[in-house]
């Protein structure tokens, strides 16, 4: 890897960041013009919590790379960038969104609410004014969804605006790329939140000059960069402590960490005392290289603390939404089996329950009746009870015995069965299909079917295993060594489609009821605890739609059962 100073980086980037435009835009700063900016809540576009931003806002390299976690400014910064370039050039611009919903979302919600509250950007705006075309001067942005669009727009292009790349269609993009041919300009800009590695954003950082935001510490002169291990405990001051009572020093300890003091700060990897985050540089790990790509996460973020940072990764279910939209990075979850080796280090001690109140359960729903029946003990799930049974009036005496909140059935192969039972018990159970679509999951025709993404929900279950946030009791019997063994009857693999997209593929190399029966019971009482499938569909982001952003039909949707 090849080490440079900080210093000599940065020593004249302005200039150099401004070699490629125009001496006309030159000469007018555009911080001078951001002045009494807003954003779309009204916020002024100020450097102090956002001192990262300075230098992306004056970066004017014609490819630029975004690799970001969620809700850092980034898309505001790009947004305010595109409408100054468009302002002083006679341009064409086409900015590409995941789908035609995310299109209206953003102009309304972003692009319309700023020009709206700030009268400088008003009067840039020519006649032209619709949701999909926007006229600034003597400029033109077309606003586009790559999945509701077969082929790219045949309208040539001086620069590509890419939001959450990621999520959008590969190969439509490939097309948008050549509409840069005729253009003297040929600018790109890249903007996402990673999804998988060494796919999308993260690939194409990766091929970037990296920028990092590197913070010196004040107490020892230290540079280094922002990473989730620089956080660490605060320590207890020794003056909030009664010293002389030191049979009582623990209880006191815990009643200061119950109070709302911080419990976490970013500290330095060298003398370990607390960093300030707005005082950074961004550094160059491949300088030379001309395409300029930023990394930011929420770590450095001044405005986000420690401790939000660790609610954030204890509250969040899933653990890639906090991978890709806190700290930035891309990870692939659940990508391997769930081995018997696995299993064994999930048991704990505590006992099979022979019956209770408020369980979850999940069937699947084939000639035997797979049952899998748990209960969440604080952030842990804990398997209760699992049984394998023909009989159609044995699962109605388990729903009882366990006093099920929520059951969830597969519809197919059985769909008589799984009928009767939302009959005999309405409003407590579902019965589950599986469809091909962007979110996690999504309510059914009627009141009484759930449809799931299923490599979505095999990644979840398989991670909340592989982390020990669910547990089997201490005591192997017969049932659950046929349990143990079921669970790692899939495998996992990544290829990409016809449209160049990553896609994941769960296929089974054995008998696998119980890992789906254990799905079944596991989204029950995540859907009961909330009503919807949101908060596992992405925090900051919303998914877009199914009915509009895939190649299948809303009835296909609907039916559609992932044989695979």
């Amino acid at each position: 890897m090849k080490t440079i100073s900080p210093r000599s980086v940065l020593k004249n980037i302005g200039d150099e960041l401004l070699i490629n435009i125009t001496e006309e835009e030159r000469s007018e700063n555009i911080f001078k013009w951001l002045k009494g900016v807003v954003n779309e809540k009204r916020e002024p576009i100020e450097f102090i919590n956002h001192s990262f931003l300075k230098q992306p806002y004056r970066d004017w390299t014609p490819e630029q790379v975004y690799k970001k976690g969620a809700q850092v400014g980034i898309t505001t910064m790009a947004l305010l960038k595109t409408i100054f370039f468009a302002k002083k050039n006679k341009i064409d611009i086409i900015a590409i969104f995941p789908s035609a919903t995310d299109v209206r979302k953003f102009c309304q919600g972003r692009f319309d609410a700023i020009v709206q509250r700030n009268p400088i950007l008003r009067k840039y705006l020519g006649g032209l004014n619709s949701t999909e075309l926007k006229e600034i001067v003597d400029s033109r942005i077309y606003f586009q969804g790559s999945w509701t669009e077969r082929a790219a727009l045949s309208v040539p292009a001086d620069l590509l605006y890419i939001d959450e790349l990621d999520r959008c269609r590969a190969d439509v993009l490939e097309m948008y790329k050549d509409r840069l041919s005729a253009s003297k300009y040929k600018w790109e800009w890249l903007l996402s939140t990673p999804t998988v590695p060494k796919f999308g954003i993260d690939a194409l950082y990766e091929e970037s000059n990296q920028f990092h935001w590197m913070v010196r510490c004040k107490h020892c002169n230290h540079y280094q960069t922002i990473k989730f291990e620089t956080i660490k405990p605060l320590a207890i001051n020794k003056a909030d402590l009664n010293l002389k009572d030191k049979a009582d020093q623990v209880s006191q300890i815990n009643r200061i960490n119950q109070k709302s003091k911080p419990k976490f700060h970013f500290a330095c990897e060298k003398c370990g005392k607390t960093l300030n985050r707005q005082k950074g540089e961004w550094v160059a790990k491949f300088p030379e290289i001309p395409v300029h790509g930023y990394f930011i996460s929420q770590l450095i973020a001044p405005w986000i603390s420690a401790d939000e940072i660790m609610d954030k990764k204890r509250n969040t279910r899933l653990t890639k939404n906090f991978w890709n939209l806190t700290l930035g990075l891309a990870r692939s979850i659940g990508s391997g089996v769930l081995t018997r080796d696995v299993m064994l280090k999930c048991r704990r001690n505590y006992s099979m329950a022979g019956g209770g109140q408020n369980f979850y359960m999940g069937i699947d729903n084939s000639d035997f009746k797979h049952v899998v029946i748990a209960k969440r003990d604080n952030e842990i799930r804990k398997i209760f009870y699992i049984e394998k049974t023909e009989s159609t009036e044995r699962v109605f005496e388990l729903i009882k015995m366990f006093g099920a909140r929520q059951v969830f059935i597969d519809a197919l192969p059985n769909k008589n069965f799984a009928q009767k039972l939302v009959k005999k018990f309405p409003g407590i159970v579902k019965m589950i299909y599986f469809g091909r679509f962007p979110e996690l999951g999504k309510k059914g025709k009627d009141h009484s079917s759930i449809i799931l993404n299923r490599s979505e929900c095999l990644d979840i279950t398989g991670d909340a295993w592989v982390e020990g946030k669910c547990t089997l009791p201490w005591r192997l019997d017969e049932n659950l060594e046929e349990f143990i063994s079921e669970m790692g009857n899939m495998e996992r693999e990544e290829r990409r489609d016809r449209y160049g997209n990553i896609q994941r593929r769960w296929f089974e190399i054995a008998a696998n009821h119980y890992r789906m029966a254990d799905l079944y019971c596991y989204f029950a009482e995540f859907y009961d605890e909330h009503g919807n499938f949101n908060t596992l569909s992405g925090g900051d982001y919303e998914p877009v739609s199914a009915s509009t952003e895939s190649e299948w039909t809303d009835e296909a949707n609907f039916l559609f059962v992932d044989l695979f």
